[in-house]
């Protein structure tokens, strides 16, 4: 009999609290048994469950944007936040203040989301339809991306000489709950990211209405992302070249697309925003949201960097009248939220940076110039024409494009410190005290939480 869908995800949603929230084996095998009690049976039920927009979409991590070097607190923002952001502010070796991270959970619901319907996908009969197939890549989509961006936040960043033996997250790829993970190896790791992205890239169509639901484009996006964090780049813009081909529109700031008059400049939750491959919004840390209401304020070192006639200065700033600071408004979201989904802009300097680095120059500069020429206003435009620092050029305008996006700028910091040439120290004050985060500290790697620590005896990260 065929399940009602709001039944299915609602139920669904509370057995996964319940299992995130979950300190000991017996909680967990409770959790299965109430699963038990709701068994999706049809490609629609299924699809239902990848459809709930608040743990899809809505529960996305940014807690690597806390860690970076994009903005600052005064004291006074500094005091009004809860202990976990000031600790992360200041890079303390606690971060959580209780034995739970949001972050965690909320990835590992998403892991578990997707399992359920690979799972009970493999006990249907009729496969291999393109229905069949859509559902199944969907799935192998959501569980990849959400691997990646828990990768990002709880394991070591990717270095080909100690990946095999560095620590990486536990690989849950059953739904089964009475199941523990210990830890992978880091390779391991973004070995079952890719499997995953590219099982998706062969099982989606190539294009889809909704940005709420993954394509082949965004599986192709998420594996040329992934290929930048592991240095291989040949393979990174091989991908974007297939995104880039089905899907390479930009915004032009000069039209009228981007909106000054409105608070968060680009239209709500995505839509009509030609860029957007796969939408998601980042959840958890009142110091990240965008907006003239919001505690941060953008480092002033960065804004120097737009140059005049740059219009990302009033599309991504609003300017506080107290303070002249500037605070960051200018999500994809275009709404309280900051977007942390995939977009052309994204891969299109991805490409840039790895044709740079390959050497093929006049690709760069073209890839460069043709976002450069939708960000700068008509009579400020000059093309970029010198190959000298390209590579330099390039990242900065990486960082000025998507300074706020996802956990972007955390990700960066963390692979370009593997190299002398580009690494970064990050210093803060408060009051008297000063604080440091230097190249390939153990902070770039966030503790994983003493729940999971007690229940299935991982590793934990030094700090």
């Amino acid at each position: 009999m065929k399940l009602n869908k709001y039944i299915i995800y609602c139920s669904l949603s509370l057995i996964l609290i319940g299992i995130s929230g979950c300190t000991k084996q017996d909680k967990w095998l409770e959790a299965k048994n109430q699963k038990s009690l709701v068994v999706p049976e049809t490609l629609a039920d299924f699809q239902a469950i990848l459809d709930d927009y608040n743990t899809i979409i809505e529960h996305n991590s940014i807690v690597g944007l806390l860690g970076t070097d994009n903005y600052f607190l005064t004291q006074n923002a500094f005091n009004t936040l809860s202990q976990v952001q000031r600790n992360l502010y200041t890079w303390d070796k606690v971060v959580w203040d209780t034995d739970r991270s949001v972050d965690w959970e909320n990835g590992y619901k998403i892991v578990e989301y997707a399992n359920i319907v690979i799972d009970g996908l493999s006990k249907m009969d009729n496969k291999n339809t393109s229905e069949y197939n859509f559902v199944l890549g969907q799935a192998y989509f959501l569980r990849a991306m959400a691997f990646y961006n828990l990768a990002q936040i709880f394991c070591k960043p990717f270095v080909k000489a100690s990946a095999s033996n560095d620590l990486g997250i536990p690989l849950r790829t059953t739904s089964d709950v009475n199941m523990l993970f210990d830890r992978a190896t880091v390779s391991e790791t973004y070995l079952r990211i890719i499997s995953d992205a590219e099982k998706a890239a062969g099982l989606l169509p190539e294009q889809i209405v909704s940005i709420n639901r993954a394509s082949k484009v965004a599986a192709n996006a998420l594996l040329s992302k992934i290929h930048l964090l592991t240095g291989e780049f040949e393979k990174a813009a091989s991908y974007a070249d297939q995104v880039l081909k089905i899907k390479s529109g930009l915004m032009d700031f000069n039209s009228r697309l981007a909106d000054l008059n409105t608070t968060y400049r680009f239209p709500p939750s995505g839509r009509d925003n030609p860029e957007i491959i796969f939408y998601g919004n980042g959840y958890g840390y009142s110091l990240a949201v965008p907006g003239p209401a919001a505690p941060a304020f953008v480092d002033t070192l960065l804004m120097d960097t737009y140059a005049q006639g740059d219009l990302r200065k009033s599309f991504f700033y609003i300017t506080d009248q107290a303070t002249g600071y500037k605070r960051f408004c200018g999500t994809y979201s275009g709404t309280g939220s900051l977007f942390s989904g995939i977009a052309v802009n994204e891969i299109l300097l991805i490409r840039a940076e790895c044709r740079s680095r390959l050497g093929n120059i006049p690709g760069a500069l073209a890839d460069l110039n043709l976002l450069l020429k939708n960000r700068i206003s008509g009579e400020s435009f000059t093309p970029v024409t010198s190959s000298e620092d390209i590579l330099k050029t390039i990242l900065l305008e990486r960082r000025k494009e998507l300074p706020f996006t996802s956990n972007i700028r955390w990700e960066d910091l963390r692979r370009l410190n593997q190299d002398n040439t580009t690494s970064i120290t990050i210093s803060r004050r408060l009051g008297d005290m000063r604080y440091d985060l230097l190249p390939n500290d153990p902070k770039f790697v966030l503790p994983i939480p003493n729940n999971e620590i007690q229940l299935s005896g991982l590793v934990q990260n030094p700090r």
